[in-house]
């Protein structure tokens, strides 16, 4: 599947560094899956490097309260009763 991207001039994140890194376009609604379970995301296209992509805050607040576990790396959440 190929993104398609729209402007966004100006929209910049501040990186762990403290520099300023810009948005090179938006894509709506992008299909993600998790395991077995789809998801729908928006996607700032930005450079960085070693990573596919960055689920932020944004997202995490769609998926109501997380159980996280930071010994054993999970996460849980409920999905459509499950």
């Amino acid at each position: 599947m190929e993104l398609q991207f729209s402007d966004c001039s100006g929209a910049h994140i501040v990186d762990t560094n403290g520099d300023h890194v810009a948005y090179r376009g938006l894509a709506h609604d992008v299909p993600i899956w998790i395991g077995e379970d789809s998801f729908t995301v928006d996607c700032f296209s930005i450079p960085l490097n070693g990573y596919d992509m960055v689920l932020v805050v944004a997202w995490l607040r769609t998926l109501g309260p997380i159980l996280w576990d930071f010994d054993d790396l999970t996460m849980m959440f409920s999905q459509s009763g499950r």
